[in-house]
Parts: structure tokens; sequence; C-alpha cells
């Protein structure tokens, strides 16, 4: 029994890490020039090389909108 609550726990644990580990790209480089990807608080003329993505959270696991780079405005 102890060695099932053991996995189990690791398991939760793992998946919890994970989660928690998900965010978006706020800046790359490429042969040393770095560039500026999407920012909530970049102002609108400026051009960035990422896509919008919200931080709005996961409410619905099986919804539309689970994935990464759902274009919607700031």
């Amino acid at each position: 029994m102890a060695m099932f609550m053991f996995t189990t726990l690791a398991i939760l644990v793992a998946q919890a890490t994970s989660t928690l580990a998900h965010d978006g790209v706020t800046s790359f480089s490429i042969g040393g020039v770095r560039y500026q990807c999407w920012q909530p608080l970049v102002r609108a003329e400026e051009v960035t090389a990422g896509r919008p993505y919200t931080y709005d959270p996961i409410l619905d696991p099986v919804g539309s909108t689970l994935h990464c780079n759902n274009a919607v405005g700031p």
C-alpha cells in the first residue's frame, strides 16, 4: 500500500511540475542578434517576432483553445 501511495504522489508531483513550467517565450537570439517576442505591455505599433498569446488560465482541459499561441489580442 505504501508503494502505491508513493507512486501516486510521484506522478502528481511530476504532473504539477510540468504544468507549472509552461510559459511564453519573451526573447530569442539568432546569430548574436536578440529579437523580442510579444509582450503584453508592448505598444501596438511595435513589431515583435512572436505571436500574441494569452495569460488567461486554462479552465477547460478539452477546450478548443487549449494550445499555445492562441491568436488573441492584448
